[in-house]
């Protein structure tokens, strides 16, 4: 019995505090254009992203937290998991904000795993980000941003017929903007 306790008593005190709002959530959507560089290419690549970060203010303008994503692009699909970490660059509710994030993210590519005994993951995830946030409510702000992220992938193929290995490391750089809503 006092394991469980151990499990939930860190969730009760999340949620009994979240009127001194130490905590927010955010969640926002946005649209990625860049390019994907291949050995000595470059080829463009657009799509989407949704994010969601759970966070703790620490003084008054820092906020630490961790955060789960979905970036689909044209051919290849990344499912980050970030730690995030957010400095307001004023004292105000309203106003300019820095942040960075880093992590692992999962890939997928199913066209290039179609072909026989090629795999495909992904890599090491960053992001900045500059953006406006506004008071909306006491409980909502809604905030715009500009991002540049990098993504890493690879993918492995093995030739059976010819016993060659080939590895390809592909990094993703990738400009955004996004529009997001903060709980507070």
């Amino acid at each position: 019995m006092k394991y469980w306790a151990i499990i939930f008593l860190p969730l009760f005190s999340v949620f009994g505090q979240s009127e001194t709002k130490l905590y927010q959530t955010t969640v926002e959507a946005g649209f990625l254009a860049g390019g994907k560089a291949s050995h000595r290419t470059i080829v463009f690549r657009s799509g989407g992203e949704l994010n969601g970060i759970f966070s703790k203010a620490y003084y008054k303008r820092l906020q630490l937290g961790l955060g789960m994503g979905a970036i689909a692009l044209e051919d290849e699909v990344f499912v980050p998991i970030f730690f995030n970490a957010r400095l307001k660059l004023t004292q105000k509710a309203s106003g300019t904000f820095m942040a960075f994030r880093t992590g692992y993210a999962f890939g997928a590519n199913p066209s290039a795993t179609s072909i026989e005994n090629s795999s495909y993951r992904g890599g090491w995830h960053a992001r900045s980000t500059f953006g406006y946030q506004s008071r909306l409510s006491e409980s909502l702000d809604l905030q715009f941003g500009f991002n540049i992220s990098h993504q890493q992938g690879i993918l492995d193929r093995r030739f059976i017929s010819s016993q060659i290995n080939q590895r390809e490391r592909l990094r993703f750089f990738l400009f955004s903007l996004h529009i997001g809503c903060v709980f507070l």
